[in-house]
């Protein structure tokens, strides 16, 4: 994927300081600190027509940045990151991260952390921490902004049931504020 021209000068600052990040902390307390509003993410904000919408921002091979539309009631399935370390931060709304630890199929996934995310609020998973699903338990709209070191271009989903695993491919409802049509 290619390096789009960003047009948002807050989103720009904010690419500019996760360039100068130097290690995973420095990564995650980038991600948290960031103040970028709504407003600041408009032109990336897109809902999914059948699913959450994954908006890409930026991709960089160190890094990339989507904004993540949630619908009421709308969550990812259980799933690791390949690898790459997670940063998310809930922009708007609220959301749910359920932590898992994954058992021998065919076994359930256990439950291990829950927690709830308010606007302004984040948390970050690799996946020696486990797997997890995020999700929107409200009736009102929720987004959340996820940051990637390095870019993942599949990741496993698990059964929360027994546990078996299926690689999905990323797919975006948008690349740097331009809708995708399927």
């Amino acid at each position: 994927m290619a390096t789009a021209e960003l047009k948002s000068s807050p989103v720009e600052a904010f690419i500019d300081r996760l360039h100068a990040c130097k290690n995973d902390q420095q990564r995650i307390d980038c991600v948290q600190q960031n103040a970028l509003s709504l407003d600041d993410l408009a032109q990336y904000h897109f809902f999914g027509s059948n699913s959450y919408g994954r908006n890409l921002i930026y991709h960089h091979p160190e890094f990339e940045v989507i904004l993540m539309c949630w619908g009421p009631d709308q969550q990812s399935s259980a799933h690791d990151h390949n690898k790459s370390l997670c940063v998310m931060k809930c922009i708007g709304g609220e959301l749910e991260e359920q932590r898992y630890k994954a058992n021998p199929t065919p076994q359930p996934l256990s439950k291990t952390q829950l927690s709830i995310l308010k606007a302004g609020q984040s948390c970050a998973i690799t996946d020696d921490e486990g797997l997890h699903t995020v999700g929107n338990k409200t009736a009102e709209n929720a987004c959340s902004l996820h940051v990637y070191f390095p870019p993942i271009s599949s990741v496993s989903s698990f059964s929360i049931e027994d546990g078996k695993e299926k690689k999905l491919t990323s797919a975006f409802t948008s690349e740097y504020g331009v809708r995708i049509v399927s």
